[in-house]
């Protein structure tokens, strides 16, 4: 259901891309620099070794890459909001419309925490969920369709009036989107309904 009204798509959409090596086994005794994106060093190595590297990780990308092959369900990481977050939030939204309509419900806002997570496997329609964490990302790369994070519920004195912050992130067509948004809930009939997003940030 959630993937018919979101469309989401594979976060990593492409197979593993095989960079041009061509070059490094033409001229395996010179020396060629990588910048490393993630560190921002330079990395001088050999033609000989970047070949060895580069093919290496081309082979491990693809055998990742093949688990979407063989599985039926995509996968959603849930995480949880950490404390540093919410509060960030709580001091930018303290003086608000938002803070000013959650106050009205008699929710204490300060009251929010990070979640205590403790999710297990399971699977609904056509995803696995899955808490987020290095393995999952590491092994469950390009089978992952979005990430979700969640702070605790929080109530009002009579449970009719509910509060949950939470953000996710997606693919869309030129690059990723998210949001983070306040979730109010109210109790209709026994039933809990989304009463009202606010949204607190955006990308």
């Amino acid at each position: 259901m959630i993937d018919s009204i979101v469309g989401f798509e594979y976060y990593y959409l492409s197979t593993p891309r095989s960079e041009s090596i061509e070059e490094y086994r033409k001229y395996p005794d010179s020396m060629f620099m990588r910048f490393n994106v993630e560190s921002y060093e330079e990395i001088y190595k050999s033609g000989s070794e970047w070949d060895s590297i580069l093919t290496k990780e081309f082979i491990a990308e693809s055998k990742l890459f093949q688990a979407r092959l063989n599985r039926e369900r995509s996968v959603i990481l849930i995480g949880r909001i950490r404390s540093a977050g919410l509060k960030k939030e709580y001091s930018a939204e303290r003086d608000s419309l938002h803070y000013d309509e959650i106050k009205s419900l008699q929710i204490d806002i300060r009251e929010l925490e990070p979640l205590n997570l403790k999710v297990e496997l399971f699977s609904c329609g056509d995803y696995s969920y899955k808490e987020i964490n290095e393995r999952t990302l590491q092994r469950d790369k390009y089978l992952i369709k979005a990430f979700f994070g969640f702070s605790n519920v929080i109530y009002n004195s009579e449970k009719t009036s509910a509060l949950v912050q939470f953000w996710y992130h997606h693919k869309i067509d030129n690059g990723t989107t998210g949001h983070g948004m306040y979730a109010l809930l109210k109790k209709e009939d026994y039933r809990w309904k989304v009463y009202k997003l606010l949204v607190l940030w955006e990308e």
